[in-house]
């Protein structure tokens, strides 16, 4: 995955740290994917493409993760969204910038924004 990434990018997750360049990038995906079950799978979707100059755009996307459990019981689904930044480098499209959440619907969010007593 970190070769999606720019040399220098940076990407934020929710509330984790800022992980700046590649080489973090990569340690944060090997670290998130090392928590996650086997058999989760994540569907990205890009619903808005707006180029800001030649050579960078901004998407809008959102991603589903899910799956079933190594005992085959199906998985809570999740559902986040981001604003990635790309740019053009050699003809290849790259992330430069990534910004990630999870939705209002994410069960999650509703978890810690229920008043406590």
């Amino acid at each position: 995955l970190a070769g999606f990434f720019t040399e220098d990018a940076d990407m934020i997750m929710g509330t984790d740290p800022i992980a700046m360049g590649r080489e973090a990038i990569e340690g944060w995906w090997r670290s998130y994917f090392a928590r996650q079950e086997p058999q989760r799978h994540v569907v990205i979707a890009v619903h808005a493409v707006r180029l800001i100059a030649p050579g960078v755009a901004v998407l809008n996307v959102t991603t589903t993760t899910q799956g079933r459990s190594a005992q085959g019981q199906e998985l809570r689904s999740r559902d986040a969204r981001g604003t990635w930044v790309v740019v053009r480098e050699d003809g290849v499209w790259r992330i430069a910038a990534m910004r990630g959440m999870p939705t209002e619907e994410d069960e999650i969010i509703r978890a810690s924004s229920e008043p406590r007593n």
